[in-house]
């Protein structure tokens, strides 16, 4: 048998085996299950920077317009982690891809009474445990459940990437606009055992990605959005 023939064998071997896994997660996950991350309050932090400067009059009636403020706030609460997968075209080489949807839960930082928001944010999971996704994004459907989202085109700008391996969670992301920017850093690890349907699907986003460390070599997934 030719190498071609080989690989193309183990393709269709490794899409069986995904398809009864995937079957097995859709009969036993629970949309609401997540897994439970305590962020470490050492290794987070959000840095302020605001870009108007508030002028006012000094003693002599000299108007005084100081530099804008920067502020460097901490951190703490818990992160609600999800793998979500999303299926494309079943013809295609690659018919499918994962989502890590971040929730932030019980979130306390003073960055949020200067205008820092955090909310739900999905990244394109990548065969390197790198994810990534750009723009304010909104999802129609609860998350642990499968479907798309949309960008939504508002005036802030809103991003985040970072690295997921399994057990520890680095999330960088930024909020900009038109008075101040916000960059924040999100180091969290793993507190909570996965439920079974979570560790099911788990199992099946690692067995995807690692088929395509196997069979598509030179293959670079790109960041995008979802």
């Amino acid at each position: 048998m030719t190498t071609g023939g080989v690989i193309s064998k183990m393709r269709i071997a490794i899409r069986v085996v995904l398809a009864g896994l995937l079957l097995l997660s859709a009969a036993f996950l629970n949309p609401a299950s997540a897994m439970t991350l305590q962020i470490d309050p050492a290794q987070s932090q959000v840095h302020y920077s605001a870009k108007l400067s508030i002028c006012f009059p000094d003693a002599s009636g000299e108007i005084v317009c100081p530099p804008p403020a920067n502020e460097i706030y901490g951190i703490s609460g818990q992160i609600e982690l999800e793998v979500i997968p999303q299926f494309l075209n079943p013809g295609d080489v690659d018919p499918y891809r994962y989502l890590l949807g971040l929730t932030p839960v019980g979130i306390a930082s003073d960055a949020f009474a200067s205008g820092l928001q955090l909310s739900t944010v999905l990244g394109l999971l990548n065969d390197d445990d790198t994810f990534a996704t750009l723009g304010d994004i909104s999802c129609p459907v609860p998350p642990g459940a499968i479907g798309g989202c949309v960008i939504l085109a508002t005036g802030e700008k809103i991003g985040a990437s970072g690295i997921w391996d399994g057990q520890r969670l680095r999330w960088n992301g930024y909020q900009t606009s038109f008075s101040a920017d916000y960059e924040y850093t999100i180091t969290a690890v793993l507190t909570s055992v996965p439920e079974p349907g979570t560790l099911l699907l788990t199992l099946t986003a690692l067995i995807g990605l690692l088929s395509r460390r196997r069979l598509q070599p030179g293959r670079h997934v790109q960041f995008e959005s979802c």
